[in-house]
């Protein structure tokens, strides 16, 4: 409790001066509606002053980053933020246009036929989401069936399956999986799993081709 005689006593709200007078200066620091309520946090003396201190620096040196003044820096964040976003999706559009020129190149390149089938199995360096991201625009191209592999600390397989094709990417991804001691899941038309590096993954894709059928 904050004790003041013949005035105020309030519970301290976890400030927990020694004494009253070592409340001093009181600092709202944020206050946000909750519930029926509104919570607020705040500091008080000692601390206040170090609230203030550290929030002046951060400050300062945020400005002195971005070349203005203090007063500036909120509008100096939000066009930096703005920028940000724009190049952001600039970015993501030349990734997606090298993606499909890379996977169309890549279904003229390493085009295979299994009866009719025309299949392509590549091994690739990248993230799981990469390698999802090329079997699904080789489908796009034309391809019926994309096996892909990657190698590293753990194998990652992923197989696309057009519709027309009618073969399941699961049944297909469970014989690449299977020598690894893989797991892994998805549809009938992409399906993604790994294991352990176990198997040569160009070995392993080239299983994964032979099992296919020749229809």
């Amino acid at each position: 409790m904050v004790s003041v005689p013949d005035f105020d006593h309030s519970a301290c709200g976890g400030t927990h001066p020694r004494s009253t007078g070592g409340v001093g200066q009181i600092v709202v620091q944020r206050w946000a509606k909750q519930k029926n309520g509104v919570r607020v946090e705040f500091a008080c003396g000692g601390r206040a002053l170090r609230a203030h201190q550290r929030l002046n620096h951060i400050g300062q040196c945020s400005a002195a980053l971005l070349s203005v003044g203090i007063d500036e820096l909120e509008a100096a964040v939000e066009r930096l933020r703005t920028s940000n976003d724009v190049l952001r999706n600039e970015i993501a559009a030349l990734q997606d246009t090298n993606l499909s020129y890379f996977a169309r190149d890549l279904a003229h390149r390493a085009l295979q036929h299994r009866g009719r089938l025309r299949v392509v199995a590549q091994t690739l360096s990248g993230q799981p989401e990469y390698l999802r991201s090329v079997a699904q625009r080789l489908i796009d191209h034309g391809i019926d069936i994309a096996l892909i592999g990657a190698g590293g600390e753990r194998m990652q397989l992923v197989v696309a399956s057009a519709a027309a094709s009618g073969l399941d990417a699961r049944s297909i991804l469970a014989v690449g999986l299977a020598p690894i001691g893989g797991r892994g899941g998805g549809s009938a038309i992409l399906a993604q799993g790994g294991g352990p590096a176990q198997e040569d993954p160009e070995a392993v894709l080239a299983a994964m081709l032979e099992a296919l059928p020749r229809p």
